[in-house]
């Protein structure tokens, strides 16, 4: 129902919002980038941000794959298959 109140607003825009619309978007990207100093330290931060969640996040996986090895390890025949390929990961990580 809010997808068609939406179209439909969308379609009784004129050229003069349309336009309005525009400068106010030009405004707000203007306003981010007027402070070069501050735009480099938010995009530093976003870049340290960035690295930890992707250790954070890799450590996580890996930690969850031993896990499910280690209690797949337990499991006659389909054990010694997963016994091979956790010595692999631990041996490479």
């Amino acid at each position: 129902m809010a997808n068609k109140l939406d179209s439909q607003e969308a379609n009784s825009l004129s050229s003069s919002d349309y336009e309005r619309i525009g400068r106010d978007i030009e405004t707000v990207v203007a306003q981010g980038h007027r402070n070069i100093k501050r735009f480099l330290f938010a995009n530093f931060l976003r870049g340290i941000a960035t690295g930890v969640g992707a250790i954070v996040g890799a450590t996580l996986v890996l930690t969850l794959i031993l896990w499910l090895l280690a209690i797949l390890g337990e499991i006659p025949f389909i054990g010694d298959v997963f016994e091979i390929i956790r010595n692999s990961i631990t041996e490479n990580s």
